[in-house]
């Protein structure tokens, strides 16, 4: 069974429905797409609490009970443990090794090696992002960093019948 992992932004765009800026649409419409066939697949996905955190930040704190129980019904939530703690400071540290331009500033960097770690030590084999610095810090990991899809794999499921495999017709 896939066990994979969301970074913050996955998430966020997964709830941002009816955002008035176009490109957030089509994240929104990506993470959806993803949600949807993680879900099919009955893949585990690992949501680090240091995203839960993060996530927390744009909630209304009166509603962060529900907000938490739905993420726990949702997603296994582990905790920063020892080894994810060990585990961020290599990642730190390999980082600083990086070509300039796939660098993450620093602000970002605390964040995310703590979102990598925490997701490739409970299990996670995949680490979704639509950020590419992100996904460099999850391939230091020893994990397949994945973009958010562009389209669903049933491409043509729920098509009126025989229209997804009718050819177009010749000139």
């Amino acid at each position: 069974m896939l066990s994979c992992a969301f970074d913050t932004m996955t998430v966020i765009y997964e709830l941002a429905e009816g955002h008035a800026d176009p490109a957030i649409q089509e994240l929104h419409r990506r993470a959806r797409i993803l949600s949807a066939a993680l879900t099919e697949q009955k893949a585990t996905i690992i949501l680090p609490t240091v995203v839960v955190s993060e996530l927390l930040t744009g909630i209304e704190p009166a509603n962060h009970g529900q907000f938490l129980a739905t993420l726990q019904a949702r997603f296994l939530i582990p905790p920063l443990d020892l080894r994810a703690a060990a585990l961020a400071a290599q990642l730190w540290i390999e980082h600083r090794k990086l070509p300039p331009d796939q660098k993450l500033e620093r602000r970002v960097l605390k964040a995310d090696v703590l979102v990598v770690a925490s997701a490739k030590v409970a299990g996670a084999t995949v680490f979704y992002s639509h950020d590419t610095k992100a996904r460099t810090l999850a391939n230091l990991a020893k994990m397949e960093a994945r973009d958010l899809p562009t389209h669903s794999e049933k491409l043509f499921e729920g098509a009126p019948p025989g229209k997804s495999q009718k050819k177009p017709s010749s000139p």
